[in-house]
Protein backbone atom coordinates (compact mmCIF):
# COMPACT_ATOMS: atom_id res chain seq x y z
CA UNK A 1 0.00 0.00 0.00
CA UNK A 2 1.45 3.35 -0.95
CA UNK A 3 1.81 6.42 1.36
CA UNK A 4 -0.87 8.23 -0.86
CA UNK A 5 -3.01 5.50 -0.38
CA UNK A 6 -2.71 5.08 3.58
CA UNK A 7 -3.42 8.65 4.46
CA UNK A 8 -6.54 8.55 2.28
CA UNK A 9 -7.35 5.42 4.20
CA UNK A 10 -6.10 7.32 7.72
CA UNK A 11 -8.68 10.49 6.61
CA UNK A 12 -11.86 8.74 5.79
CA UNK A 13 -11.27 6.82 9.49
CA UNK A 14 -10.77 9.42 11.12
CA UNK A 15 -13.10 11.59 9.70
CA UNK A 16 -15.84 8.67 10.18
CA UNK A 17 -14.95 7.80 13.60
CA UNK A 18 -15.02 11.16 15.40
CA UNK A 19 -18.70 11.32 14.87
CA UNK A 20 -19.60 8.17 17.10
CA UNK A 21 -19.53 9.93 20.55
CA UNK A 22 -22.38 11.78 19.73
CA UNK A 23 -24.69 8.92 19.36
CA UNK A 24 -24.13 7.07 22.70
CA UNK A 25 -26.53 7.85 25.24
CA UNK A 26 -26.58 9.11 27.54
CA UNK A 27 -25.22 12.20 25.56
CA UNK A 28 -21.65 13.41 27.15
CA UNK A 29 -22.84 16.92 25.98
CA UNK A 30 -25.77 18.07 27.72
CA UNK A 31 -24.60 22.01 27.67
CA UNK A 32 -25.54 24.51 25.22
CA UNK A 33 -22.41 24.87 23.30
CA UNK A 34 -21.53 21.78 20.85
CA UNK A 35 -18.35 20.56 21.99
CA UNK A 36 -18.96 17.57 20.26
CA UNK A 37 -19.28 18.94 16.75
CA UNK A 38 -16.25 21.47 17.76
CA UNK A 39 -14.50 18.49 18.56
CA UNK A 40 -15.36 16.84 15.50
CA UNK A 41 -14.49 19.38 13.15
CA UNK A 42 -11.00 19.95 14.86
CA UNK A 43 -10.37 16.47 14.02
CA UNK A 44 -11.48 16.46 10.75
CA UNK A 45 -9.53 20.07 10.13
CA UNK A 46 -6.74 18.29 11.53
CA UNK A 47 -6.79 15.09 9.05
CA UNK A 48 -7.12 16.58 6.40
CA UNK A 49 -4.18 19.64 7.00
CA UNK A 50 -1.63 17.20 7.94
CA UNK A 51 -2.94 14.95 5.05
CA UNK A 52 -2.70 17.44 3.26
CA UNK A 53 1.14 18.57 4.04
CA UNK A 54 2.43 14.94 4.11
CA UNK A 55 0.70 13.96 0.65
CA UNK A 56 2.65 17.30 -1.61
CA UNK A 57 -0.56 19.58 -1.57
CA UNK A 58 -3.22 17.32 -2.93
CA UNK A 59 -6.18 19.36 -0.92
CA UNK A 60 -9.20 18.24 -3.15
CA UNK A 61 -8.75 14.64 -2.46
CA UNK A 62 -8.49 15.00 1.21
CA UNK A 63 -11.72 17.36 1.02
CA UNK A 64 -13.72 14.88 -0.77
CA UNK A 65 -12.64 11.89 1.21
CA UNK A 66 -13.57 14.13 4.47
CA UNK A 67 -16.70 14.85 3.28
CA UNK A 68 -18.20 11.06 2.39
CA UNK A 69 -16.20 9.49 5.39
CA UNK A 70 -18.06 11.91 7.34
CA UNK A 71 -21.68 11.42 6.05
CA UNK A 72 -20.89 7.50 5.97
CA UNK A 73 -19.66 7.75 9.56
CA UNK A 74 -22.62 10.23 10.92
CA UNK A 75 -25.30 7.84 9.09
CA UNK A 76 -23.38 4.41 10.61
CA UNK A 77 -23.35 5.80 14.12
CA UNK A 78 -26.72 6.59 13.86
CA UNK A 79 -27.31 3.09 12.62
CA UNK A 80 -25.07 1.12 15.11
CA UNK A 81 -26.71 3.42 18.37
CA UNK A 82 -30.12 3.91 17.41
CA UNK A 83 -32.07 7.07 19.07
CA UNK A 84 -33.71 6.11 22.06
CA UNK A 85 -37.22 8.03 21.42
CA UNK A 86 -37.28 7.14 17.77
CA UNK A 87 -37.24 10.91 16.39
CA UNK A 88 -34.11 11.59 15.47
CA UNK A 89 -34.11 8.61 13.21
CA UNK A 90 -36.34 10.86 10.88
CA UNK A 91 -33.79 13.34 10.71
CA UNK A 92 -30.45 11.15 10.77
CA UNK A 93 -29.94 11.89 6.91
CA UNK A 94 -30.52 16.15 7.45
CA UNK A 95 -27.89 15.67 9.95
CA UNK A 96 -25.27 14.02 7.92
CA UNK A 97 -25.39 15.96 5.29
CA UNK A 98 -25.55 19.16 7.18
CA UNK A 99 -22.36 17.29 9.15
CA UNK A 100 -20.74 16.50 5.26
CA UNK A 101 -21.60 19.99 4.33
CA UNK A 102 -19.24 21.27 7.54
CA UNK A 103 -16.94 18.64 7.23
CA UNK A 104 -16.32 19.78 3.34
CA UNK A 105 -16.09 23.93 4.36
CA UNK A 106 -13.59 22.66 7.37
CA UNK A 107 -11.46 20.66 5.20
CA UNK A 108 -11.54 23.02 2.41
CA UNK A 109 -10.10 26.03 4.61
CA UNK A 110 -7.75 23.86 6.05
CA UNK A 111 -6.20 22.25 3.22
CA UNK A 112 -6.09 25.69 1.24
CA UNK A 113 -4.48 27.25 4.13
CA UNK A 114 -1.93 23.91 4.32
CA UNK A 115 -1.77 24.19 0.08
CA UNK A 116 -0.99 28.28 0.45
CA UNK A 117 1.97 28.25 2.90
CA UNK A 118 3.30 25.00 1.31
CA UNK A 119 5.96 26.60 -1.25
CA UNK A 120 5.18 26.09 -5.11
CA UNK A 121 8.84 23.90 -5.11
CA UNK A 122 6.62 21.10 -2.14
CA UNK A 123 3.18 21.23 -4.27
CA UNK A 124 2.48 18.26 -6.68
CA UNK A 125 -0.65 19.54 -7.63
Amino acid sequence: MDRQTRLILLTASGSAICWWPSFIWPNPNPGPFPFVLVFCLAIIALSAGISTALSGGRWLIFMMVSTIATFLGICAGGIIWPDPDGIGEFFLFYAAGIGAAGAALVSLITGLAVWLVMGPDKRTC
